[in-house]
């Protein structure tokens, strides 16, 4: 499933006019979801989505995006429906109530000064969680993330739209329109996990020194994309569970080839992400120029064959044809050989780390 341009209400027909592509994603279009720290917009990398291409994800190394990427976890857990408990709440899902936020440090959970207001209103929820055939997985909650000032932690986020059959998932409605004014419900809200991704050892766990945790999400970080995908932890898909495919997805959009914190993708990639429940189905290597990159278990990569960057070749060499008769996994991923178009076509240079090599040099 294809996931990749930009968009905002008010530019469908120029969407439709241009082939479903905004000429210059950072300034005209939006703000940059995967902004570095200092502010500054990526360039695009790799080729952009065709809009009748249907099978590709714009990825990224951010976890949680917007400024929620520098809060560990909160304190609280999710009903089975996927709305927010905290202990505060009797262990009720209410519409709006405050959050804790946490950190882990030295074995110890430790409380920070701050508190949010979450609310939820039954209006929002991700309308577009439906497979290719537009079967509902589940249902989705979305959350507004407010500090004390009364400011919306996410609402410079904005979700990358690939294609025009990314907002047809959104609604039954022929109307490009109203597909999408659908799947802007889901712009500048955030979506709520249990567990925690521990930055260090980047090991998964349900809680955090015997205490039940969350992680909040902006629609832009990959905890989200993979739950806005289709991978959502509470749901199932016949017999299975999809919380693993969650897991597998958030280390796939990373591109977290080592069990460790290191990403080596930048925001913008576009990729294919297909699975083995048939939410996303492979689009074929023919198409698009893709290549074969790996299958991925919730715990990491069983197989790799190739990087997502050329650069990354040096340290992950290509092994063609070596994950045929790979089983157990989760989530699979082709993708074009990328280059950053500021780097050398005939000697790609650029392997992506953490993101940090992710912007232009300064001439």
């Amino acid at each position: 499933m294809n996931l990749a341009f930009y968009q905002k209400p008010f530019l469908l027909t120029a969407l439709l006019a241009a082939g479903g592509r905004c000429v210059d994603p950072c300034p005209e279009c939006k703000p940059c979801p995967d902004a570095n720290p200092s502010g500054e917009c990526p360039a695009a990398i790799g080729p952009r989505s065709d809009p009748n291409d249907p099978d590709r994800h714009s990825q990224g190394p951010s976890l949680k995006g917007g400024r929620l990427e520098r809060y560990d976890v909160f304190l609280g857990h999710l009903d089975p429906g996927g709305v927010i408990v905290t202990d505060e709440s009797n262990g009720e899902s209410r519409p709006r109530y405050q959050l804790m936020p946490a950190r882990y440090q030295d074995g110890e959970l430790i409380r920070e000064p701050d508190e949010f207001i979450v609310e939820f209103k039954r209006a929002d929820v991700d309308p577009c969680t439906r497979d290719q055939l537009g079967t509902s997985i589940g249902t989705l909650p979305l959350y507004t993330v407010t500090n004390r000032l009364g400011s919306n932690l996410c609402g410079d986020q904005a979700l990358e739209i690939t294609s025009l059959e990314e907002i047809a998932r959104c609604d039954s409605s022929k109307d490009p329109q109203v597909q999408l004014d659908a799947f802007n419900r889901v712009q500048g809200l955030a979506v709520a996990v249990e567990g925690r991704w521990d930055p260090e050892s980047w090991r998964y766990d349900t809680t955090v020194d015997g205490t039940r945790v969350l992680s909040l999400a902006c629609i832009t970080g990959v905890l989200a994309k993979c739950t806005h995908w289709g991978y959502i932890p509470w749901a199932t898909r016949g017999t299975s569970n999809l919380s693993e495919h969650h897991r597998a997805c958030v280390r796939a959009a990373r591109a977290q080839y080592k069990d460790e914190r290191r990403t080596f993708t930048c925001g913008r990639t576009v990729a294919d992400f297909f699975d083995d429940v048939g939410i996303q189905n492979p689009r074929g290597s023919s198409s698009g120029g893709e290549m074969f990159e790996f299958y991925w278990g919730a715990d990491g990569p069983p197989c790799i064959e190739r990087p997502r960057y050329r650069a990354c070749e040096i340290e992950f060499p290509p092994r063609p044809g070596s994950c045929a008769s790979t089983t157990g996994w989760k989530i699979g991923i082709a993708s074009t050989p990328n280059i950053p178009p500021w780097d050398n076509p005939n000697n790609p240079r650029l392997c992506p780390e953490e993101g940090l090599d992710c912007t232009p040099p300064i001439p």
